[in-house]
């Protein structure tokens, strides 16, 4: 659940920052944050794959999948020394990070899609009717 819901405050500004578009206009568009996480994705692949572990092209697109995802099989892991351990916790730490940013800013412009475009859509074509024909009468 976001706790934006539940917090008032941080709600009004959001809404009103969302139909006034002054806030939308400043965030990276949803495909920088893609190419910046392909472009570290293409990173880890040469250096896990080639340069120092020799994974290989597939071994290494899986493992950089499992790290960033934290799921952590165990059954493929580079044996480093303590500075190549150093840069891969910064490297896949980093990787972890990005590929959160990318799910919370697509899952940002999905809820912005359904609770203000398409609703709006919506009432605008069909009216208030559509929208809440679907919910539970109080009583």
């Amino acid at each position: 659940m976001m706790c934006w819901r539940y917090l008032p405050c941080f709600k009004e500004k959001l809404t009103r920052s969302l139909h006034d578009n002054t806030e939308i206009e400043y965030r990276l568009p949803l495909k920088l944050w893609y190419l910046i996480l392909s472009g570290h994705y293409c990173i880890g692949v040469i250096y896990f794959g080639f340069v120092q572990y020799s994974f290989g092209l597939i071994g290494s697109v899986y493992f950089l999948t499992i790290a960033f995802a934290t799921t952590g099989l165990g059954d493929l892991y580079p044996d480093p020394t303590v500075a190549e351990g150093i840069f891969c916790v910064i490297y896949l730490g980093l990787g972890i990070a990005l590929v959160s940013a990318v799910f919370s800013m697509s899952a940002f412009y999905i809820q912005n899609f359904y609770f203000v475009t398409l609703k709006r859509f919506v009432k605008k074509h069909f009216g208030h009717w559509w929208i809440f024909k679907n919910r539970p009468k109080k009583e």
